[in-house]
């Protein structure tokens, strides 16, 4: 919880898919609407995340975009739980060195935020951790039934982790159980895809048609890779810290993952684990869309490997290493504090001035309209609108701003555009725009012709 509590002191829970998510789940308290066929709801083919938010919102009477920190803790909560437990089981001495060495590895791509998937990932952990447990019991093999189904109604793509697992347990184990359970979550998941989920399904079959290759080197890219933008020195060397730290806990876990390997010393759930996860991160490389979300479930078996040293002469030295290794991780958080790009949470004055724009806008005449790129989804999402939407990482952006009948300028934008050595305030001056909202930080400018 500690690792990720810098993100508690925004005004609201940032994360690169929040706004999207955040738009949708007030789109569904205010209207009740939860039609997947309108524009930009598809993502309501899995209803179970916003109808979660849909009763927390009238149990405790809180907005989401406050609700949202408390799932995010309860999800960090349930998350070090169940991942304790599952490597408590392996290694009882060293479960907390597991632990820690798993959320440095995965700081950067852990996908824990105000998303479906995040939900999705603290039922497969649980699912895991019930894996664990030696002796199978009719009401563990209940629950984890239970568990799956309401994960294929979470998300897309996480259901199809555990049906690889337990295909993959079966072969590792040869226990018969487990090839009745990979045909029971594979007829669900199926069932599931075709007929409730069916505009997704079909949209994946297209994918199938080309084979895509960019998902990994734009990672490596981004690992390697500098700033846009002229960092300050003092998050130079925070970012230096930060690369270190990640590849040397990654390192030192995947050489004790790789000897443990070799000694024939992980059980059956931890190399299942492994095989299941690596043949997803396979098939991303040919369908995009599943993104790097199978990096989450990788680590887990690798982060074991940190335990191997403990039991080693190499142990004083380990834990040694490993101490300052958690020392220096303070720096991770803060080279993430500095963004020369996409900002992934919005302000109080941004979330006044967007709802004033949802609020009082004609959604429904043709227009065009420049905002953020990020600002742009949580727009799209709470209007379901078919206005022609512009932003700044588009390949014509800047391209020239009197083309738009509507600009919602933030902080965001602003940069984008000195990125680019432009400024908007000309344009005001001259008096083609007209200033409705202004919150200091963030303001609504619509052409004086439309206003």
């Amino acid at each position: 919880m500690s690792m990720y509590s810098l993100r508690y002191f925004y005004y609201s829970l940032c994360g690169s898919d929040t706004l999207t998510f955040r738009g949708l789940t007030e789109y569904v308290i205010t209207t009740g609407d939860q039609d997947p066929s309108k524009l930009y709801h598809w993502y309501f083919q899995w209803p179970f995340f916003f109808i979660l938010n849909q009763i927390a919102n009238s149990i405790t009477g809180l907005e989401i975009i406050y609700f949202e920190f408390v799932l995010f803790a309860i999800l960090g909560v349930l998350y070090v739980a169940s991942l304790y437990v599952y490597a408590s089981r392996f290694s009882k001495d060293g479960s907390y060195i597991a632990i820690i060495a798993y959320f440095i590895i995965m700081y950067w791509f852990l996908n824990y935020q105000f998303a479906p998937f995040s939900l999705a990932m603290g039922l497969l952990y649980t699912m895991f951790m019930l894996e664990t447990h030696t002796l199978r019991k009719r009401e563990m093999t209940l629950a984890t039934m239970i568990l799956f189904t309401s994960v294929t109604f979470v998300h897309p793509f996480a259901a199809v982790f555990f049906i690889i697992y337990t295909l993959a347990m079966y072969i590792t184990s040869r226990n018969k159980n487990y090839i009745r359970l990979f045909l029971f979550t594979l007829a669900v998941y199926l069932t599931v895809s075709i007929f409730f989920t069916n505009l997704f399904f079909s949209n994946v079959v297209k994918q199938l048609t080309v084979i895509h290759s960019y998902e990994y080197t734009t990672l490596v890219g981004r690992t390697f890779g500098g700033r846009v933008a002229p960092a300050p020195l003092i998050d130079a060397i925070a970012q230096t810290f930060s690369r270190v730290i990640v590849l040397s806990t990654g390192v030192i876990a995947g050489l004790g993952f790789f000897f443990l390997l070799l000694k024939r010393k992980l059980r059956h759930v931890d190399f299942a684990i492994f095989i299941s996860t690596t043949l997803f991160a396979v098939a991303a490389t040919i369908l995009p869309i599943m993104g790097r979300r199978g990096f989450f479930a990788l680590a887990i078996p690798i982060s074991l490997g940190a335990t191997y040293f403990l039991k080693s002469k190499f142990e004083r030295h380990f834990k040694c290493l490993f101490l300052v290794l958690v020392i220096f991780f303070s720096s991770i958080p803060l080279t993430e504090s500095f963004s020369d790009g996409q900002i992934f949470f919005q302000t109080k004055d941004q979330y006044q001035c967007t709802n004033f724009a949802i609020s009082y806008y004609n959604w429904t005449r043709q227009s065009s309209i420049l905002s953020h790129f990020r600002l742009m989804l949580y727009l799209q999402a709470k209007t379901a609108s078919d206005v022609s939407f512009g932003h700044d990482l588009s390949s014509n952006f800047p391209g020239d701003v009197r083309n738009y009948d509507f600009i919602l300028y933030t902080v965001g934008l602003g940069k984008s555009y000195l990125r680019h050595n432009y400024s908007t305030t000309e344009l005001f001056r001259e008096g083609r725009y007209n200033r409705v909202f202004d919150s200091k930080y963030s303001y609504i400018v619509i052409k004086a012709s439309d206003s």
